[in-house]
């Protein structure tokens, strides 16, 4: 689909609230003029990436979703770390947790980053391989100040 095209499918929607994510949105050069076209028509636009590639190539105005890697999900080492310091207080940063070890690693980069103190934070469990409820008790049980986050996609089937 051209950036046209996909901008009239999302101009037929009712929402004022565009998610951009699948694979690595970012690798995808059309995403720029997408994301501009879509801000200059006064949608709120949220680009999840898997934080391989830097995020301030983005137009200023789009919400920059980072979904850091945890080291169950075998990508960990293709994170860009710079990426972090190019987050503000309008973006987020998700964890999917697949384990103990990736909720603890999530964890340990939130306090060292301070994450949660500057935008907000979720965390998910990892389809198939972690529930939760095992997730958001360990969340309440540390105090974390983050947020959990069901993988929607997973639940919701709209036939498309």
């Amino acid at each position: 689909m051209t950036v046209d095209e996909v901008f009239d499918a999302v101009v037929g929607l009712s929402s004022p609230l565009i998610t951009i994510t699948g694979g690595e949105p970012l690798l995808q050069s059309e995403v720029y003029p997408l994301v501009d076209k879509l801000l200059s028509a006064k949608y709120r636009v949220l680009v999840e990436t898997n934080g391989s590639l830097p995020v301030d190539n983005l137009p200023r105005d789009a919400v920059r979703v980072l979904d850091l890697k945890c080291p169950g999900s075998g990508m960990c080492e293709k994170m860009d770390w710079n990426n972090i310091d190019k987050l503000r207080e309008c973006d987020e940063v998700k964890f999917v947790i697949g384990s103990r070890a990736d909720y603890d690693w999530a964890k340990s980069v939130e306090e060292r980053y301070g994450l949660s103190a500057k935008m907000t934070v979720l965390m998910s469990a990892a389809w198939g391989k972690m529930v939760i409820d095992k997730v958001a008790g360990w969340m309440l049980a540390d105090d974390l100040n983050v947020r959990i986050q069901p993988q929607l996609h997973r639940y919701i089937d709209f036939g498309l």
